[in-house]
């Protein structure tokens, strides 16, 4: 496929090899993984330590022939592909720095400071919204026109900053993930608090005397609340559309765009919730406050992320992070240990297959000609069934 000539993989890997030397345990897939995927052979694509310590934010940009992903730990976007303003044939090059808004030097303290999801205007496809993480705020730019590789995101042309204040007044904990509606141009957001986590006690964990230092961050530097936000583009203002998740973090719209899919990435409980999408005459968007339906390892009649090589999940194997929903609804997600297509609309068995890495894993791209992009510990390539 002509993909494969412009992203060349550095290795193919089949199951019951290891994707990495700390894999947990050995590639395999669960499932009837034919129903969604064109082969099982699961392309490494980066294994440069910088880049992929934590990859985040996956964009495929069709017009640009190029592939992007975030970087929130080192603060930097990285483009892999079809890098016309570099000399040189370098497939993949450190895009900008300071993707989350700040110098990491001015808060040494802050986990993960850079930039996190990522989504493209549909319209304009080279206007890209990224959630800067650092700096609390979604902000917008020309990402393929960056003109000098390892220059400030700030220096992007048609920098703009869309929102950095809650409804409330208050600022936001940390921008997660984004999408962008078709027919609107609006921009969905969520805003958990894992810009909050520190490196001396980079876990969302719970203390007997101090309970959750993140949710205490929020509560007095935050937003107060972990919301799901609609930035509306007619009216140029930001709407909490949802406060009922603990740790809101995926999110994707139906392919009617009538629906919209909340991850929750609470550990050891994740779950997927659907809301109904209202849209007002002005343009503007919001939530109705009632979900539809809810998805969890209940509902699926499965552990996620448990291999057979294992016994039990200890918590530390990732949670269910960002995802990506395809034209017949069906939802690519991360969960521990790897990824799953569950298919809501299923009236029984919901849940189609587990591609599990035995590495934390943290979204999902569509690329072209069936390409389905995965981030984490690495960064992966596999081929999807396409109708």
């Amino acid at each position: 496929a002509k993909s494969k000539m412009e992203l060349p993989p550095l290795r193919s890997l089949a199951p019951g090899q290891k994707v990495s030397n700390t894999a947990r345990i050995k590639y395999e897939i669960v499932g009837n993984w034919k129903e969604v995927l064109a082969s099982d052979t699961l392309d490494v694509l980066a294994d440069d330590p910088e880049a992929v310590t934590w990859s985040e934010g996956p964009l495929w940009l069709s017009h640009d022939k190029s592939f992007y992903f975030t970087s929130p730990v080192n603060d930097k976007i990285w483009k892999i592909g079809n890098n016309k303003n570099i000399e040189g044939p370098q497939l993949h090059v450190e895009w900008s720095t300071e993707s989350g808004g700040i110098d990491p030097k001015d808060q040494p303290e802050l986990a993960e400071p850079g930039g996190n999801g990522m989504a493209a205007d549909h319209d304009d496809p080279s206007l890209v919204y990224i959630c800067q993480q650092g700096k609390r705020r979604i902000a917008r730019c020309r990402l393929p026109e960056h003109k000098v590789a390892g220059a400030s995101l700030e220096s992007c042309p048609g920098f703009k900053v869309i929102t950095d204040k809650s409804p409330n007044g208050r600022p936001f904990n940390s921008p997660n993930d984004v999408i962008v509606m078709k027919r609107t141009g609006n921009v969905w957001f969520t805003d958990p608090i894992y810009g909050f986590l520190e490196k001396s006690r980079c876990a969302d964990r719970f203390d007997e005397t101090e309970g959750s230092y993140l949710d205490n961050k929020s509560h007095r530097e935050g937003a107060g609340v972990k919301g799901v936000y609609c930035w509306n583009k007619s009216t140029n203002k930001v709407e909490l559309v949802s406060a009922f998740h603990r740790r809101p973090n995926g999110l994707a719209l139906t392919p009617d765009e009538e629906s919209l899919w909340v991850a929750d990435s609470t550990i050891g409980s994740p779950s997927w919730t659907k809301y109904d999408v209202l849209t007002r005459e002005d343009g503007s968007t919001t939530l109705k406050p009632f979900a539809t339906q809810v998805i969890t390892p209940a509902v699926l009649g499965t552990v996620l992320g448990m291999a057979d090589q294992q016994t039990s999940l200890l918590g530390g194997e990732g949670v269910s992070d960002g995802f990506k929903v395809d034209e017949k609804g069906r939802i690519w997600t991360s969960i521990p240990n790897g990824f799953a297509v569950i298919d809501p609309n299923a009236t029984e068995d919901k849940l189609i297959c587990q591609i599990l890495l035995g590495v934390n894993t943290s979204n999902v791209a569509f690329g072209s000609d069936g390409d389905v992009f995965f981030t984490g510990h690495g960064l992966w390539r596999m081929k999807r069934k396409l109708a």
